[in-house]
């Protein structure tokens, strides 16, 4: 082979090499780089959340789209990665500082670690999750889910039942509220209990149902509308369902009682935002001493959940109604202690670069991956072929390509899960698969090509033999 001729051949396997790492490299970062804000990719708020849910423990958690979660701990929220992108609907504490988040998707947090829990049910989406007791929990979609164990059932309800809510008080005992509808439309409010294994129908109401909450067997809320836009509050006394309240003109949608029995609940009126669909004036109401009553909230903000802590200590999540200088709104906290208010402005999603992550590793194992065509092409270019050893030295070669290929390729995936295993767990599988798939197709590529258009003298095949 002529030296014009190696010049060529390398130049043609350089360049295949070299396309090949850059787009494999953007693929491969573009998980690390961090979630792109909601503004980035379109969305209406840089920060804004779609559920809270606290635990007697002094913990809680915030969930709703895209890869982070918001998490309180020792008196501080702070911003947690999990690998799944998804939209987050509800959140729940489990048992031993284990929790669930139901969405698009069913995240389990277990080990100090968000994981996506493998769902064998045909389910849109959840709206709705309690977790009953160690490794079971209670899911709110088109029916009730059940995951225990690791296994799936759904429960046995009426075709025109459509649950809305879930309490568990545990594994064995617990309430759901619902509504049954005619058609389309809805006919009267359900409220339905678990126990000996079963779900059965306890009482209905006028209106619908939307939310519900336990705290014991013998005391629990479930609210509503009735069918002219009344809001209702109906309670549990341990054997009778009762309506104990309304909210003229609310559509009462949430609804958080305290174990102490402390209850809150939260609803919505005013005028109809068709592009958020939703009502935009929000109403707090707390239970005090046999009444139902009215909470001043501040103005501007959109209250998407409450969950009540002990008596006087209560959350809520929402966003403001303005925007920001750039359009875009941002979620706000509340925190009610003994009736003093405060409010927490969320933060935005934080960037990679000051998420706290060793990103300089990550940085390192690819550049090592970068490397890699220049090391082939010189080892291509420092071979000397002969006629007589042509196909020799060409599996030789061959076998020297997938060394150092698989070599700096495993050597950035061991930087990667020694310094940053939770960004390698954001790596989807399938690219982590296509990635050693193209590592090996275009190394044999280029191998395939040689063997294809070359002669055994070195000569390309299109070129007239002299």
């Amino acid at each position: 082979m002529k030296r014009w001729q190696r010049i060529a051949f390398n130049t043609y396997v350089g360049l295949i090499l070299l396309g090949c790492i850059v787009l494999l490299s953007m693929i491969l970062l573009l998980p690390i780089t961090g979630e792109r804000n909601p503004e980035e990719r379109g969305g209406r708020c840089a920060s804004c959340l779609e559920s809270l849910a606290m635990s007697s423990r002094g913990e809680g958690w915030a969930g709703g789209e895209g890869h982070f979660l918001l998490r309180y701990q020792d008196g501080k929220w702070a911003w947690v990665r999990q690998s799944t992108d998804t939209l987050l609907f509800a959140v729940a504490p489990g048992a031993q500082g284990e929790a669930w988040g139901a969405g698009l998707k069913i995240l389990r947090y277990q080990d100090a670690s968000w994981r996506k829990v493998n769902v064998s049910i045909a389910e849109g989406f959840l709206t709705g999750v309690s977790a009953a007791g160690s490794d079971d929990a209670w899911f709110v979609g088109s029916t009730l889910w059940h995951y225990h164990a690791g296994d799936w059932s759904a429960a046995t309800l009426d075709a025109d039942v459509y649950p809305s809510g879930v309490s568990m008080l545990s594994a064995d005992d617990g309430w759901a509220s619902g509504t049954r509808y005619d058609g389309n439309d809805p006919k009267n409010g359900v409220l339905i209990r678990y126990q000996k294994g079963k779900w059965n129908e306890i009482a209905t109401t006028d209106g619908h149902l939307s939310a519900i909450a336990i705290a014991s067997p013998s005391d629990g809320w479930a609210v509503g509308a009735d069918f002219s836009g009344v809001g209702v509050f109906y309670h549990l006394d341990g054997t009778t369902w009762t309506q104990s309240g309304d909210a003229p003109g609310v559509a009462l949608d949430r609804v958080s009682v305290a174990p102490d029995g402390d209850a809150w609940a939260l609803g919505h009126r005013g005028a109809y935002d068709a592009e958020l669909h939703r009502y935009m004036d929000s109403e707090l109401y707390h239970y005090m001493n046999g009444v139902w009553t009215s909470v001043p909230l501040p103005s501007g903000l959109y209250l998407h959940s409450i969950s009540s802590v002990a008596q006087g200590d209560i959350w809520l999540l929402g966003e403001t109604l303005s925007k920001d200088g750039n359009g875009y709104r941002h979620g706000v906290i509340l925190y009610y202690q003994q009736g003093v208010r405060q409010t927490i402005r969320i933060p935005g999603r934080p960037p990679a670069n000051e998420w706290e992550i060793p990103l300089r590793y990550a940085t390192l194992a690819y550049l090592l991956l970068l490397v890699m065509p220049f090391a082939i092409g010189a080892l291509i270019y420092s071979w000397r072929p002969q006629a007589d050893r042509f196909w020799r030295n060409g599996l030789v070669r061959v076998i020297w390509v997938y060394v150092i290929v698989f070599c700096l390729y495993m050597s950035g995936a061991v930087c990667l899960s020694l310094a940053a295993p939770d960004v390698l767990g954001a790596i989807p599988g399938e690219v982590i698969l296509g990635s050693a798939v193209a590592l090996m197709v275009f190394p044999l590529a280029a191998q395939l090509f040689m063997m294809g258009f070359m002669r055994e003298d070195g000569s390309f095949r299109w070129r007239r033999q002299t």
